[in-house]
């Protein structure tokens, strides 16, 4: 009985043990004959059983090293741009600006666009501005959701003082298709302030150079721009600069227009430049002959200066202007001479014709401070223009004082002359001496330097002097005309050349002498200067731009935008698909590769236990 049991037990081990062999050796069949991945093993079993299968799985596998070729590239670009940021926060621009590189020599990837603009930043912060605009331009073409780089390369060019591309810029940054809606309105905000001041600095290198013509397009420009926070100062700087121009009525209206804006209360200069803008104000109505409104003017600024000398100044300015009062003649600067000015006792006293060629010395002025050898020019112009517009007249130069008809010299001293009790400033002087109808001598004293602010005067203003004070010479009287060279005062409206009044008063004074053949065919060439009224009063000064301080506005800041940044992801060959386009593609050669029969699973092995 014992046998027979351990007979059964013996038979039931076996049966079982024999079954788990079987069972091993199943799944052995049923697994794949190669170490393939599922995915492979998936593809393999579903993939038709022809040689463009094994084609295309080596055309799969060299793509994949392509693509893994491509991560890398996408990866270090993305650690490039994150390392950048970190440095660019550190101030550590040159060594970032190295990463930025490094990162770049992926070009093209997912962050290329990004990594030029962090070189861009790198190269302002280090001052490089044209490298900076040159690698937002590249962003631009590498990242098509780039749309603000026209504002951003604007900020560039008006940080570097390229302040006429700033504003060029701006002004396209506001019509820029796909731009950020909020930097396309904080251009249009920025453009005002920007647009104004960057004209105003122009303006101030124009008047700098003495270029008026210059100072006055740019300040028109940046008045375009009203109202802005500069705008009281590009007015008062346009009055001053229509003023020097000789357009005085215009120079009012910009005056009082500056005045009325909103001051900007940044500019330390804020006081000084009021009052510099209602002396311009004043000094354009003196240039217009109205006397009143100037000395109103001219007295409100004495409220306003803080400067005593200035304002002492200004107040003996008023005096002489309240003589001058007395002075005009009203009607009288509307006829075409001012014969009767020239009168004295009935008779206006000319030179002689017996004295033509009248004999002119000229002094050397070397020995005066301020004194220009083109200072003799001048005085031989003025005397070929007034013999020109005389041909009555002649002249000629001599060596010797004593034998001189006219002598002139060009002094560093004060000149002055008595007037209601007070000595008058001049900035020439002609001393005639007469008998009865008939000149006998002139002297003429010329300054050289300007006896209301110390400097030596302008050139443009020495050539008006001079002519006025030969006229003097010659036998003309003041005119009351602001607008003619022998005008009894100094206004923009002079040209520093005759006027038809005054020729027409000259030609009456020796209109019974006859006529001189060499001066009626006299040629004068005209000097390459810019007339100026002579110095007769505190010249006038524009309004400070130096302590404005500059629009201040920050780009988006780099940083955020790498916060949201995401890695590259490794995406594998998707073989599915290239596997199944393969079946319509013939005409790819084979790969002599064996491939694993594909097994049918309704003839795996199975086992079937022994009969009990």
């Amino acid at each position: 009985m014992k046998e027979r049991i351990l007979l059964i037990i013996s038979r039931k081990l076996t049966s079982s043990f024999f079954l788990f062999l079987v069972s091993i050796l199943s799944l052995s069949l049923w697994q794949c004959p190669n170490e393939a991945t599922a995915q492979e093993f998936e593809s393999k079993e579903l993939a038709p059983k022809n040689k463009e299968t094994n084609n295309l799985i080596a055309q799969a596998v060299s793509n994949g090293g392509n693509k893994t070729s491509d991560y890398e590239k996408e990866r270090q670009a993305y650690d490039a741009c994150q390392r950048v940021n970190k440095l660019l926060g550190a101030g550590s621009y040159s060594e970032a600006a190295q990463l930025a590189q490094s990162g770049i020599s992926c070009d093209p990837t997912a962050y290329s666009g990004y990594l030029h603009r962090q070189l861009s930043a790198c190269l302002k912060a280090q001052k490089d501005f044209q490298g900076a605009i040159a690698e937002l331009k590249k962003a631009a073409k590498l990242d098509p959701t780039y749309k603000n780089s026209t504002y951003d390369i604007a900020l560039i060019n008006y940080e570097s003082g390229n302040l006429e591309e700033a504003i060029k810029g701006l002004e396209e940054a506001q019509k820029q298709p796909g731009a950020d809606p909020i930097l396309k309105q904080e251009a249009s905000n920025l453009l005002t302030q920007v647009g104004a001041f960057g004209y105003l600095k122009l303006a101030e290198r124009a008047l700098a150079a003495n270029n008026l013509s210059a100072a006055k397009k740019h300040l028109t420009s940046a008045a375009r721009f009203d109202p802005s926070t500069y705008s009281s100062t590009v007015h008062g700087n346009l009055a001053y600069v229509l003023r020097e121009l000789g357009e005085s009525e215009r120079a009012i209206e910009e005056g009082k227009k500056a005045l009325n804006f909103q001051p900007n209360q940044s500019n330390q200069a804020l006081p000084q430049n009021q009052a510099n803008t209602v002396y311009t104000i004043g000094l354009a109505y003196q240039d217009l002959g109205n006397f009143q409104e100037a000395i109103n003017w001219l007295t409100r600024y004495t409220q306003l200066e803080t400067n005593a000398q200035n304002r002492q100044k200004a107040e003996v300015f008023i005096a002489e202007l309240r003589d001058d009062l007395g002075k005009q003649k009203p009607g009288l600067d509307k006829k075409a001479d001012y014969l009767e000015s020239c009168m004295e006792n009935g008779v206006v006293p000319s030179w002689p014709a017996a004295k033509m060629p009248l004999k002119v010395y000229i002094k050397s002025g070397t020995s005066q401070s301020g004194y220009k050898p083109i200072y003799r020019d001048f005085t031989i112009h003025a005397l070929d223009t007034w013999c020109s517009v005389c041909p009555k007249l002649s002249y000629k130069l001599v060596d010797n004082p004593q034998s001189a008809d006219i002598s002139v010299s060009f002094s560093n001293s004060t000149l002055g002359m008595s007037e209601n009790g007070r000595t008058r400033l001049k900035a020439g002087i002609t001393d005639i001496k007469s008998d009865k109808a008939e000149i006998l001598s002139a002297k003429v004293a010329v300054t050289t330097i300007n006896p209301f602010d110390q400097k030596p005067v302008r050139d443009g203003e020495c050539a008006t002097i001079t002519m006025h004070e030969i006229g003097h010479s010659l036998g003309l009287d003041h005119s009351t005309a602001v607008s003619d060279i022998m005008y009894f005062g100094s206004s923009c409206k002079q040209t520093g050349k005759p006027t038809a009044r005054d020729r027409n008063t000259l030609a009456l004074i020796y209109k019974d002498k006859p006529i001189i053949t060499a001066s009626l065919n006299k040629t004068v060439k005209p000097l390459n200067i810019t007339y100026l009224p002579p110095p007769a009063f505190l010249p006038p000064a524009p309004v400070d731009t130096k302590t404005l301080k500059p629009p201040v506005f920050l780009p988006p800041p780099l940083a955020k935008e790498v916060q949201y940044m995401k890695p590259p992801l490794f995406v594998p060959p998707p073989l599915k698909k290239e596997l199944n386009s393969a079946q319509n593609n013939k005409a790819e050669p084979s790969l002599n590769r064996a491939q694993p029969a594909a097994r049918d699973k309704s003839k795996l092995p199975f086992f079937l236990p022994p009969p009990k």
